[in-house]
């Protein structure tokens, strides 16, 4: 626990909402503990969990947690991630910005992970100096209700390739070429 890329500690890491007084050893083998079984997926999740609850807490309490955009987007598995099927290209993706966003809103248009530079560097009011792929959702965001009912956001299209094989989605509808 005490060894870094830049070195090794001088003394135990303290993270608050993970070690809190406890050591980095005694930490990991809550994990284990509250783990249904040891298989790596269980584990990696509470510690995922343990490691962005810790996040939170250090941003809640150097006030800094109502201006962070927070993004996350789960990974869908070895095996959908080599289809164009649905598996292969949906992902859950999540998005906090403080009281900035509505809790609980759901965002229910097609979206792709190329909207993130776009979204976070709208954010960050920081126009690019060329033209990017994707979409900023930070409008979408703020008006979901208009968002979700939008033309323009219902019937995007986006488009997928994996090795020679292709697919376009429009709204509900996905045409794919397997090759």
């Amino acid at each position: 626990c005490m060894a870094t890329p830049s070195g090794t500690l001088d003394s135990k890491p303290s993270v608050p909402g993970l070690t809190d007084g406890q050591s980095c050893w005694d930490y990991r083998q809550t994990i284990f503990e509250r783990a249904d079984s040891d298989e790596d997926v269980d584990l990696g999740a509470i510690w995922l969990d343990d490691a962005i609850g810790g996040l939170l807490r250090v941003l809640e309490d150097t006030g800094q947690l109502e201006d962070t955009v927070i993004l996350f987007f789960e990974d869908h598995g070895m095996e959908p991630k080599s289809s164009l099927y649905e598996g292969g290209v949906r992902i859950p993706m999540f998005i906090n910005y403080g009281s900035k966003l509505e809790t609980g809103s759901k965002l229910d248009v097609p979206v792709s992970t190329v909207d993130i530079g776009p979204t976070l560097l709208e954010y960050a009011d920081i126009t690019p100096s060329y033209e990017m792929d994707g979409k900023s959702l930070k409008t979408a965001l703020a008006h979901i209700s208009y968002s979700n009912s939008n033309p323009t956001w219902i019937e995007r299209c986006l488009f997928f390739e994996l090795n020679y094989d292709r697919a376009v989605r429009c709204g509900c509808y996905k045409y794919l070429q397997i090759s």
